[in-house]
C-alpha cells in the first residue's frame, strides 16, 4: 500500500539563527527567513514524512498541539517554493505522543524587516576576483592596482564561506573572465555548494567559456550602460553577442541597466528591445558617487528625472514585475506602495553588511562596493578569519545601527524601514553617514 508523504528538497540549505533561521533554494535562488517551529519543521523533513508525523514531531519538540491549519498553508508555501516536494512510498509507521493544550499558532514565516541586525553569515558575498578590466568606463568602482587574491586564497575563502552557510557568491571584478582559473573557481563553488553568479561586462564571453560555465551557475549579469551608446558598433554588438551565447547555452542571463541622464530619454525602448529576449531579470540601477566625481555630477539623476524613472518603470510593474527589479539604491520609488506589499515581495533597502558584503580583490572587506575608502575597511581575509570581520568589525556595527539614527526625511519617511536611503549618496552630500539622502523625490 502506498502513500504520499513529504520530503524536503536536496537543493536546500538550512542556516540556524537564533530567531529560528533562515533556508535558501540553491536551484530558486530563494530565501525564507523562518521562526524557530517552521525552521524545525523543515530541518525534520530530511526524511519522508507525513502531516500527522510532523505534527507528533513538532508537539514532542515544542510541547504543545499542532493543528492541521497551522502546518498545511506553511508546507504549501514551501511546496511552491520547491522547497519540499511530495512522494508516493510504502507507509512508514506513525509514532503516537500525548497531547497538550496551547493557544499558541505557528507563525512560520517571519515579517520581512523583522529580522535581527546581525545574522551568523551574510548571505551573499560579492568577491571581486581581479582589479584588472579591459575596458575603461569613466564610472568604474571595480578596478584596482592591488594585487589579486591566488587561486589558492580565493578556495580557502570559499571554504570558510561554505563552513558558515554563506548562500551566494556574486563573481565580479575588474573584469572576471580576466582571470583565466574563473572556471575552476565556479566549479569550486558548485563542489562547496555555494551558488555563484557572475557579473560581467560581456566582452570576453565565448561559447567555449559558456559551455564550461553551463549548469554551474545561477546566473550570469551583464553590465549595460552608456558605454555601450559611445561605441554603437562595437559594444552594442559584443553586447548582443554575449547575450545570444549565454541564451544559446541556456544560461540565466540578467541585464545590469544603468540609467543615466543620456539613457534615460530611451529608457522605455531600451526595456523593450531586452524584453524580447529571454532574460531573467533586468535590474536597473541609478548613479551613485565615484572616484570620478566630474562624472558623477554631470550624470546623477535629479529628483525630476528620478519621478520620470518612476513613471517609465510603473508602466511596466503589473506584466514584468518579476523581470523587472530595482537597485536597493531607487527603493525610494516605492514610496506609494503598502508597506504589507512591500514586505510580501521583501524589500529591504540598504542591506550592506546586514545581509551582504564585499570582499576586494586583494582581501579587504567592505559592507558594499560604493563603500571602499580606508574609512569603511572591515578588515582583510588574508589577515583575519571571515567569520570573525563580519560578527565583530565596527564598520558592519555602523551599517547595523541605520534603522535607529537615520536623520531628517528619511527618519520621517513611512517606508525608512524598507528602504533607509542610498548612505552613500547621503555621505557625499553631508560627510554624515546618518544623514537624509538629498537626492529622493519624497517630501
Amino acid at each position: 500500500m502506498s502513500a504520499k508523504y513529504i520530503i524536503r528538497n536536496k537543493e536546500i540549505i538550512l542556516r540556524k539563527e537564533f530567531f529560528g533561521g533562515i533556508v535558501f533554494n540553491r536551484k530558486r535562488a530563494i530565501t525564507l527567513e523562518l521562526d524557530e517551529e517552521a525552521f524545525y519543521l523543515l530541518l525534520i523533513l530530511d526524511k519522508p514524512s507525513t502531516l500527522e508525523n510532523l505534527k507528533v514531531q513538532l508537539c514532542r519538540k515544542f510541547s504543545r498541539d499542532f493543528s492541521d491549519s497551522e502546518i498545511k498553508p506553511i508546507l504549501d508555501t514551501f511546496l511552491q517554493q520547491e522547497f519540499i516536494s511530495s512522494v508516493l512510498i510504502n507507509n512508514l509507521p506513525t509514532n503516537s505522543v500525548p497531547t497538550t493544550k496551547s493557544t499558541e499558532k505557528l507563525n512560520g514565516f517571519l515579517e520581512k524587516n523583522s529580522i535581527p541586525k546581525t545574522l551568523s553569515a551574510p548571505e551573499t558575498v560579492h568577491l571581486s576576483i581581479t582589479g584588472r578590466c579591459n575596458l575603461n568606463c569613466p564610472f568604474c568602482y571595480g578596478k584596482s592596482n592591488s594585487d589579486d587574491l591566488s587561486t589558492a586564497e580565493i578556495f580557502s575563502l570559499i571554504d570558510e564561506l561554505s563552513s558558515i552557510k554563506v548562500f551566494q557568491l556574486a563573481i565580479g571584478g575588474g573584469e572576471p573572465f580576466l582571470r583565466r582559473d574563473i572556471f575552476e573557481v565556479v566549479d569550486y563553488c558548485q563542489q562547496k555548494k555555494i551558488v555563484a553568479n557572475i557579473t560581467t561586462n560581456g566582452t570576453l564571453i565565448t561559447d567555449d567559456a559558456a559551455r564550461k560555465i553551463k549548469n554551474k551557475i545561477g546566473q550570469v549579469n551583464i553590465s549595460y550602460n552608456e558605454a555601450i551608446s559611445y561605441n554603437e558598433a562595437v559594444a552594442a554588438k559584443k553586447f548582443k553577442n554575449a547575450l545570444s551565447i549565454l541564451l544559446k547555452q541556456n544560461i540565466r542571463v540578467g541585464v545590469n541597466l544603468l540609467v543615466t541622464k543620456s539613457i534615460l530619454p530611451d529608457l522605455a525602448s531600451t526595456i523593450n528591445g531586452l524584453l524580447e529576449h529571454n532574460i531573467a531579470k533586468i535590474i536597473i540601477l541609478r548613479p551613485k558617487p565615484c572616484d570620478n566625481k566630474e562624472w558623477y555630477e554631470k550624470n546623477k539623476l535629479t529628483k525630476r528625472e528620478l519621478l520620470e524613472l518612476k513613471c517609465v518603470l510603473d508602466k511596466y510593474s503589473k506584466k514584468h514585475s518579476k523581470r523587472i527589479n530595482v537597485d536597493c539604491s531607487l527603493t525610494c520609488l516605492m514610496h506609494d506602495i503598502p508597506k504589507q506589499k512591500l514586505k510580501e515581495k521583501g524589500v529591504y533597502g540598504c542591506v550592506a553588511g546586514i545581509r551582504f558584503c564585499t570582499i576586494k580583490n586583494n582581501g579587504d572587506v567592505f559592507p558594499c562596493s560604493f563603500f571602499n575608502t580606508k574609512e569603511f575597511l572591515a578588515g582583510n581575509v588574508l589577515k583575519k578569519d571571515f567569520k570573525t570581520i563580519w560578527e565583530k568589525s565596527e564598520t558592519f556595527k555602523k551599517f547595523r545601527q541605520m534603522n535607529n539614527k537615520i536623520k531628517g526625511q528619511c527618519s520621517s519617511c513611512k517606508i525608512r524601514n524598507y528602504c533607509k536611503g542610498c548612505r552613500r549618496i547621503a555621505l557625499e552630500y553631508e560627510k554624515d553617514f546618518y544623514t537624509e539622502e538629498k537626492e529622493c523625490p519624497n517630501e
